[in-house]
């Protein structure tokens, strides 16, 4: 347990798994790739975890007619706020020595289930501030804005679940250096080049995996398909360990 890379740790006489496993970063992956699917098919266009692509289509639809500008800021404004927010609960919870990686798993999950209800519970329509598609675009940008603040405060021995564009290039480099032989002459003897080039592949594989089963799901079951990453997310709190 001491090199970081430990598969199982021992807590309350049971097993569970450290914070520092592969498959905490795998799984968040396919989650983020599993919503942001689901809300841009289910939700006009909408990125919830890939907020770049928000800003671009709220730019691309500035000067449409029938643009749906309201479902970008309400984005937007909720991401931000949301994560302002979570960076000081974030913050506070590793000062205080609490179990931040589940608590922060705990609460995604449950945003990821206000996201769930409301989208099968309430109408999902175009219409300005209609209150089944807010509160789905505000439940699923909070969760999707805790992920990304606890990546980069709890998970942060991690790569990144969301920002994919910056995953695959790294993988592209890792898997250029270790075919042409120069891993070795820029970082060591190459262990890390072919660690790093593993990770963000699986990484690159989970993301999306979870896009194609999203589609399908929204396509076959709709969101009743989102109690999947709800129950994946769930079930990683109740047993991670930081």
């Amino acid at each position: 347990m001491t090199d970081g890379r430990e598969q199982q740790i021992q807590t309350s006489g049971r097993r569970a798994l450290s914070a520092r496993h592969p498959i905490v970063p795998i799984a968040l992956s396919f989650c983020s790739g599993f919503v942001d699917v689901v809300c841009y098919l289910g939700l006009f266009h909408a990125f919830t975890a890939f907020i770049t692509g928000t800003v671009i289509i709220l730019c691309s639809e500035l000067f449409r007619e029938d643009s749906l500008v309201w479902v970008r800021l309400v984005i937007l404004m909720t991401f931000v706020v949301s994560a302002v927010i979570w960076v000081h609960v974030v913050k506070w919870l590793i000062r205080s020595e609490r179990a931040a990686v589940s608590i922060c798993l705990g609460l995604e999950c449950l945003f990821l289930a206000l996201f769930t209800v409301s989208a099968l519970a309430l109408p999902i329509s175009s219409q300005f501030l209609s209150i089944g598609t807010t509160l789905a675009l505000v439940f699923a940008t909070i969760a999707m804005a805790l992920q990304n603040v606890a990546m980069q405060l709890a998970l942060n021995f991690h790569i990144p679940t969301t920002v994919m564009t910056g995953n695959l290039m790294r993988f592209v480099v890792a898997a250029i250096e270790r075919v042409g032989g120069n891993a070795g002459a820029q970082r060591g003897d190459g262990t890390r080049s072919a660690a790093g080039e593993a990770h963000y592949g699986r990484s690159l594989v989970a993301f999306v995996g979870g896009c194609v089963l999203g589609a399908a799901c929204l396509a076959t079951i709709g969101f009743w398909g989102l109690l999947l990453p709800v129950g994946l997310i769930g079930g990683l709190a109740i047993v991670t360990r930081d």
